[in-house]
C-alpha cells in the first residue's frame, strides 16, 4: 500500500471512531431526555394531585 493510501486508511479509521463516539453520545443524550420527560410527567402528576387535595 502506498503512503497516501495508508494515510487515507488511517484517516478513515479515525473518522469512523469519532463518528461511533458521537453516536454513543447521542444515544446517551437521547436516554437522558427520555428520563427527563418521564420525570417531568411524574412531577406534573404529583402537582395535579396536590392541587386536587
Amino acid at each position: 500500500m502506498s503512503s497516501g493510501a495508508q494515510q487515507l486508511a488511517a484517516a478513515t479509521e479515525e473518522v469512523s471512531a469519532i463518528t461511533t463516539d458521537q453516536m454513543d453520545m447521542l444515544a446517551d443524550i437521547s436516554l437522558d431526555i427520555q428520563n427527563l420527560l418521564k420525570m417531568s410527567e411524574e412531577l406534573k402528576g404529583q402537582a395535579q394531585q396536590m392541587i386536587n387535595r
